[in-house]
């Protein structure tokens, strides 16, 4: 039977720890408009008793919210996906929140669950300038080779560049047939030291800025971030090169998405956040994730190039710098 119109649940619920505010997203089965009721005071139960014809059958418990506050979502009129934002939530503090509105202007005798949240510390981090005291950033590169694609791949590094003031990822055809000149992939450290080791790690971030990209023959190359394991932190190496995952930590953007304005977000998935320990110094790459990181080889055309150069740690202008993000709290919280 389907739900009655005036009624509403909430089927999903969905927090953006980075963004400004901390907005919450839940969607809805029903159109409506919705607040957000939240309290930093743990909400007071009482167990009522349910009496028929004056006697009693049973008991039920009613949930009470005291010093409460309302959040009204911020899209306007009847919605099935609602957002709300909660600029004064300190990090570190936990509310208790439900739904509550209306349907076409009428009060709805829904109410959603209660929810509880605890808001997470969020600290940014950035890789040592130049070749770095502690951590560093690079591209690696296997330039020039003249390898099939099965070798082009997976070939060791003959060069790295710590002190530059870009990144970048490449693919790069030879011009005799069927053969590759040109590999590029970025390692990037970061000190996770100021995180204790105790934390959990509940999301994380990667922002880069497009400095150019081309893509001569539509191919339509993606870009991701990959784990890492280079042999020091502090000092990205050729070898580095093959020290690369092959499957992605965090979501893939595609050429035409991968924008020159704002940083471009890369979200770690669930089980990317894993690559990410709390306390100690961590390493991620960038890599041609639809081609390279899969194996796929791209159709071979003479001169073929496909690439994405974003600004480094060591570029002119300290707004340029990519960085990570990483929303943690103590485990158990």
């Amino acid at each position: 039977m389907p739900a009655p119109l005036d009624c509403f649940a909430v089927l999903t619920i969905s927090y953006n720890y980075f963004a400004t505010n901390f907005p919450i997203t839940i969607t809805t089965n029903n159109p409506c408009h919705l607040w957000l009721r939240w309290s930093v005071t743990v909400p007071q139960k009482h167990i009522n008793p349910i009496i028929v014809r004056g006697a009693p059958i049973g008991t039920y418990i009613d949930q009470c919210f005291v010093a409460f506050h309302d959040i009204e979502q911020s899209e306007p009129g009847d919605r099935w996906t609602h957002t709300f934002y909660s600029p004064a939530w300190p990090a570190c503090q936990r509310r208790w929140f439900y739904f509550h509105g209306t349907v076409g202007g009428i009060v709805s005798p829904s109410a959603s669950p209660i929810f509880t949240k605890h808001r997470p510390w969020t600290t940014t981090h950035y890789s040592d300038i130049n070749t770095g005291a502690t951590t560093c950033d690079a591209t690696i590169t296997n330039s020039p080779c003249w390898l099939l694609w099965p070798d082009f791949i997976t070939s060791t590094g003959t060069g790295s560049y710590p002190t530059a003031a870009t990144l970048s990822i490449m693919l790069y055809a030879h011009t005799t047939p069927d053969r590759w000149r040109g590999l590029r992939r970025s390692i990037m450290t970061f000190d996770l030291t100021d995180i204790p080791g105790t934390h959990k790690v509940l999301a994380a971030a990667f922002y880069l800025k497009l400095a150019s990209k081309r893509d001569t023959h539509g191919d339509k190359p993606h870009i991701a971030v990959f784990a890492a394991t280079p042999g020091a932190m502090n000092n990205i190496v050729p070898a580095d090169l093959t020290n690369i995952g092959a499957t992605p930590l965090t979501n893939q953007i595609g050429y035409d998405a991968f924008g020159a304005g704002p940083h471009n977000e890369f979200l770690f998935s669930i089980p990317g956040l894993a690559a990410l320990k709390p306390g100690r110094l961590n390493a991620i790459a960038i890599r041609e994730s639809k081609f390279d990181a899969t194996g796929i080889s791209p159709p071979w055309v003479s001169s073929k190039q496909m690439y994405f150069i974003t600004y480094s740690v060591d570029a002119p202008s300290s707004t340029y710098r990519p960085y990570l993000k990483v929303a943690h709290a103590p485990l158990g919280v």
